[in-house]
């Protein structure tokens, strides 16, 4: 993103953003990790982290992950993706409840040599773990006690009624969150 796009959001945000890490290894440049913005201090991301963080703004799109299956480490490319909030009165909290419709290519030959059903476990596996690096991520910005990723402005847009006369701090606090990502692959160019 540019400079100028960062210090909008993070002035929508109340002074709360993400700075990607940029290195360049071998001649290439590479982004991974990053840091956290907030009032209360500066927050180290971690690759993974930061990678979470893409998906709960939905511009994954290149992100690469690997998981193990069979005896081998399977890569996996997203090519789409997108990130729906839904914000819902839970009893005393509010839920957020982020569906994350995406598709992805394994990459290495791997995918065109599965049945359907190899291919249906490995939609379940790389979806949890999208699920549990976009909930780790989410932790950063509660151990911060401050949404650094954008998602009160989300909610005050869509439901403005759950965020009346509410401070944001009180709106933070109140948050419960349910990941729900829905992964289809695709082999050859076409999504199965």
């Amino acid at each position: 993103m540019d400079l100028d796009t960062f210090l909008t959001e993070q002035a929508e945000r109340g002074g709360n953003g993400v700075i990607p890490r940029i290195s360049v290894k071998e001649g290439k440049i590479e982004v991974g990790g990053g840091i956290a913005l907030s009032e209360h201090g500066t927050h180290a991301m971690t690759n993974a982290e930061e990678r979470g963080y893409l998906f709960l703004s939905g511009e994954a799109e290149g992100a690469l992950l690997e998981a193990e299956y069979e005896g081998k480490v399977i890569p996996l490319e997203i090519g789409k993706c997108e990130a729906e909030y839904d914000f819902s009165l839970q009893a005393e909290n509010i839920l957020c409840r982020i569906t994350l419709p995406l598709e992805g290519t394994i990459q290495g030959g791997e995918g065109t040599l599965l049945s359907p059903e190899k291919r249906k476990e490995l939609e379940q596996i790389f979806g949890e773990r999208i699920k549990r690096e976009v909930l780790h991520t989410i932790k950063i910005a509660e151990h911060a006690k401050t949404d650094l990723f954008g998602i009160l402005p989300r909610m005050a847009q869509q439901e403005p009624s759950l965020s009346a006369d509410v401070s944001d701090e009180a709106l933070w606090r109140s948050l419960q969150f349910e990941v729900v990502p829905d992964l289809k692959l695709k082999d050859m160019g076409r999504k199965r």
